[in-house]
């Protein structure tokens, strides 16, 4: 699908921009990038507790996370712009992404809020097929105020492409869900391309699904 950067996501609309880059990843497909992608997003994370707008860059590129247990977490406060970068799982045991640490909690306020993911292809199995049980690409949970758009999830070998749990006023709007791993241990029956959860008495509420695809991979 067209994954080309809009021109709404003009760095001078943030108050600080962040470069993977800049912070090690190498975005070749063989390097492990997590190290890198995790002090560029907390960089970010702490300009953003008190500027309140930070943009993470992830330029083109082919980028592996293997994080073996690791998840990457996004700090609150933050758009990551990911046009023209193919983001892919190198690990086969973990969550690739989340805005909390520690557990998901019945509230709506102990995760990261404030979060705009845009663009990018994320693969959950990876070049390499290396990811065989899976989990979710994006986990988000006790929050607020979070958007993906324009974003291609792949090949989800287990559970969720986002899975949201207790989360407060969401947008998932034209993005793309391609395809399932056929050797994911997680039945197909639970496999989804968006889960819509509570954390016991906290449900997600407000949440808008607007023109997305859900199907075969291309």
């Amino acid at each position: 699908c067209e994954d080309l950067m809009p021109s709404v996501i003009s760095p001078r609309g943030f108050n600080q921009e962040f470069n993977v880059r800049a912070y090690g990843a190498v975005g070749d497909g063989t390097a492990n990038d997590r190290v890198a992608f995790q002090a560029c997003f907390d960089a970010a994370a702490a300009y953003g507790t008190t500027n309140k707008n930070a943009l993470v860059i992830i330029p083109p590129g082919q980028y592996k996370i293997t994080a073996s247990g690791n998840t990457v977490t996004i700090g609150a406060n933050t758009t990551v712009s990911a046009y023209g970068a193919y983001i892919f799982s190198g690990a086969s045991d973990f969550y690739m992404f989340n805005n909390y640490t520690g557990s998901a909690a019945a509230n709506y306020t102990s995760g990261n809020s404030n979060i705009k993911i845009l663009g990018g292809i994320w693969d959950a199995v990876g070049q390499s097929a290396a990811n065989t049980v899976g989990y979710s690409i994006f986990t988000i949970a006790s929050s607020r105020n979070i958007t993906f758009q324009k974003v291609t999830c792949r090949n989800i070998a287990g559970y969720h492409a986002i899975d949201l749990n207790s989360v407060d006023g969401v947008v998932v709007e034209s993005c793309r869900f391609e395809g399932y791993d056929p050797n994911g241990v997680v039945t197909p029956e639970i496999r989804e391309a968006i889960q819509i959860q509570e954390v016991t008495t906290s449900p997600c509420k407000n949440v808008r699904v607007i023109g997305n695809y859900m199907g075969a991979e291309p």
